[in-house]
Parts: C-alpha cells; structure tokens; sequence
C-alpha cells in the first residue's frame, strides 16, 4: 500500500525543485513544511451495542497555519493510520491559497471579456 504522507512529501520535493532550494531560506521554510506543527492522538472507549467496550483511535493533525488557521486531518475510522491524516493535512495547508488563486484567475478572465465603455 502507498503510504499517503510520504507521496505528499514526494510531491514537495518535486515542487521545491522549480523554485530557488539553493536559497537558505527557503531551504528552511521547506524543512518546516515537512512535519506538522501539532498531533493529537485520542483514544475513545465506546459501548456497543452488545455490552462490549471496543477502543476507536482518533487523530488531529495541525500542519501549518501560516497562510491562516489550521484546516483539515481529523479523522474516526476503525482503519485510518496517522500517515493518512498527516498527508490530509499537509495537502489542506495548499488547498485555501490554491483556491483564492484560481478565483482571482476566475475574476481576472471574466474580467478581460466584459466590454469597455469608451467615451
């Protein structure tokens, strides 16, 4: 099976590989990308059905909140595994810049086809 977090990882070092990784800083910010800044690791005891107790684990991973507050990686499922979760929350750290560009390129073609007035 392919571990989700070292894919994102692959894919960050394939994206750093366009910009300046000679530059220090960005050498820095970049080891910073690579490990979240927080993980909360819960265990939760639930009564079934049946009497019995049965033990669900539970994950919050907080990657990066430099471009605005943490998003995603929390996830309950009898099969998550912690590598899932940290690749979903590295890829959320990406998805609001992302996003806000592709509506500004949206704003910026509709933008270019509105006719203008010329007086």
């Amino acid at each position: 099976m392919i571990n989700p977090f070292e894919s994102a990882m692959a894919q960050l070092s394939k994206a750093a590989s366009f910009i300046g990784k000679s530059d220090p800083k960005v050498t820095e910010k970049l080891e910073i990308l690579k490990q979240p800044q927080r993980i909360l690791n819960v265990t939760i005891p639930v009564k079934m059905d049946n009497g019995k107790i049965r033990i669900f684990q539970g994950y919050r991973v907080q990657f990066n909140n430099a471009r605005g507050p943490y998003k995603g990686g929390t996830r309950y499922h009898p099969q998550v595994e912690i590598e899932e979760i940290k690749a979903l929350a590295f890829w959320m750290v990406f998805k609001g810049p992302l996003h806000q560009l592709s509506d500004l390129q949206l704003i910026f073609r509709v933008l270019t086809l509105i006719p203008v007035k010329r007086s």
